[in-house]
């Protein structure tokens, strides 16, 4: 296993935590952390502070971290290190993701009507645009339109505290509304428990329900 973090500045936390609701939201999401993994300095230490926090195992997270809220997706991509120690994530068809590679997905999500109209050549038009340019980019936008994300946040939420309705301390498992739900905590999460519990190579975390 290995653990890396980048520091967070103030104009990163706001996109990060910014509400995610569907999966273009968690694709453009994922294109922009990509996008701030090759510009970060890497830290094969622990830093204090607002961070996010790459766990690279058989199946990889990245962890976002702040005083009150921690959430984690998936991050679907092979990660290979240069011997300068530099980042370089590949997709399940070994395209390198690239600041250029991620701009065109991002490009094509902008589009209002992708995932909403009903004519299919409203979706593939943009796409087959790009895959003329670049013949990977199908490969990889299907990856990111199939890949379970895996998303979970801790959220201490005292404004919208009500008893065992919203516990302020809680688990939110999902994020669009169809299929999330909740997990109370009696006590606060720490990102260190957080991590430990998704990470498959230590012991399970235990859950007690209440019926």
């Amino acid at each position: 296993m290995k653990r890396i973090e980048f520091e967070l500045e103030d104009v990163d936390m706001e996109w990060i935590f910014s509400p995610i609701r569907n999966k273009p939201d968690i694709i453009r999401f994922l294109m922009r952390v990509i996008k701030l993994i090759l510009i970060s300095k890497l830290s094969f230490e622990e830093i204090e502070g607002d961070k996010a926090v790459l766990v690279v195992t058989k199946m990889s997270r990245i962890f976002f971290i702040s005083p009150k809220k921690h959430f984690s997706i998936c991050l679907p991509f092979k990660v290979k290190f240069s011997e300068s120690n530099e980042i370089k994530l590949y997709s399940k068809c070994d395209t390198e993701m690239t600041s250029m590679l991620t701009s065109q997905v991002l490009s094509v999500l902008e589009s209002d009507t992708l995932m909403t109209s009903g004519n299919m050549w409203d979706f593939t038009a943009p796409i087959i645009e790009i895959y003329e340019a670049i013949p990977d980019f199908w490969s990889v936008f299907r990856e990111l339109l199939i890949f379970e994300d895996g998303y979970i946040r801790y959220d201490h939420d005292a404004e919208n505290e009500d008893k065992d309705l919203h516990p302020l301390h809680h688990l939110d498992v999902c994020y669009s509304s169809s299929p999330a739900f909740k997990l109370g905590l009696k006590k606060p999460l720490t990102a260190a428990s957080l991590i430990d519990a998704l990470e498959p190579s230590t012991n399970c975390s235990y859950v007690t329900l209440n019926f």
